[in-house]
């Protein structure tokens, strides 16, 4: 099973709680989603969601996975 990507939550200078949660996409495991979040008063609410072409950690490249692991699945 490939390696969960990061969320990275934050509050603005706006005092606004935003959260950007990178995933990996259902069927492709080696390209990368950047999903948006930012609270409102019922919680949390979806802002938007974006492909990645890459995705880098600390400067390593966090979204490739083994072929194995693509076929082997979840």
């Amino acid at each position: 099973m490939p390696e969960p990507l990061p969320t990275i939550e934050y509050v603005g200078e706006d005092g606004v709680r935003r959260e950007l949660d990178f995933q990996r996409a259902p069927h492709a495991p080696w390209r990368a989603l950047l999903v948006e979040s930012e609270e409102t008063d019922g919680g949390m609410r979806h802002v938007g969601t974006e492909q990645l072409r890459e995705l880098r950690i600390d400067g390593e490249a966090r979204t490739a996975v083994s072929l194995v692991e693509t076929l082997e699945g979840p």
